[in-house]
């Protein structure tokens, strides 16, 4: 499995911390797609805009209901803004961030990447619903902390369904976003679980540790 660039969180699951909470209401939101897509330092040119542009085509492209990217979206911003904030449903945010990127990389003269389509099940698609279904009770549990959470399972079955028709790779990612505004109380075993999925998907070194904080929540 091929390395990335990135030392944290990147792609459609970074993007998402770009709009964490009340956001900053001073840039615009494409101003803020277009500093999400800009590479830091010692990334290859364009990295950062490639993959974001990746994980977005796989959803815009997907099966998933619109209504369920937004789930994510809102999930992982940490109530964010809704989708609807930036011109239309999710798919047309979906679009602009496309637009965003694609205008990236033809300033830095990187060529567009296709973007291959998920053809099924791959070889974490299966251990990645398992991590979803430990916690999945937790996901549909408010506490005082989490009072934004949605009750009713829409989070968890949107994202077993990135998981298991769009990407696996993806699917982790938004997982891992997830469990952090949700704020889920992870046992050690099930972070050293993660480590490993993070070294087989090739994350940076600080990725998967921005849920460690979570294992003394128990």
């Amino acid at each position: 499995m091929n390395r990335y660039p990135f030392a944290f969180d990147f792609g459609f699951s970074g993007l998402t911390g770009w709009f964490y909470g009340a956001w900053q209401l001073e840039r615009t939101a494409l101003e803020t797609v277009d500093d999400a897509a800009t590479d830091r330092s010692d990334e290859p040119p364009g990295s950062e805009a490639s993959a974001l542009r990746s994980d977005t085509v796989r959803l815009l492209e997907s099966s998933l209901v619109t209504a369920h990217i937004a789930t994510l979206w809102r999930a992982a911003s940490y109530q964010g803004p809704n989708t609807v904030y930036f011109g239309g449903d999710a798919r047309d945010w979906l679009h602009q961030i496309v637009e965003v990127c694609e205008r990236k990389l033809n300033q830095l003269d990187v060529p567009v990447a296709s973007t291959p389509r998920n053809t099924g099940p791959r070889e974490k698609t299966e251990q990645v619903l398992r991590e979803i279904l430990c916690v999945r009770e937790k996901l549909t549990s408010p506490t005082d902390s989490t009072r934004h959470m949605d009750p009713t399972g829409a989070v968890a079955e949107a994202l077993e369904e990135v998981v298991s028709t769009v990407d696996d790779d993806l699917g982790f990612r938004l997982f891992l976003r997830v469990l952090n505004t949700y704020r889920i109380p992870l046992s050690q075993d099930q972070y050293t679980r993660f480590q490993g999925l993070s070294e087989y998907f090739g994350y940076g070194e600080f990725h998967v540790h921005d849920v460690e904080w979570l294992t003394r929540q128990t």
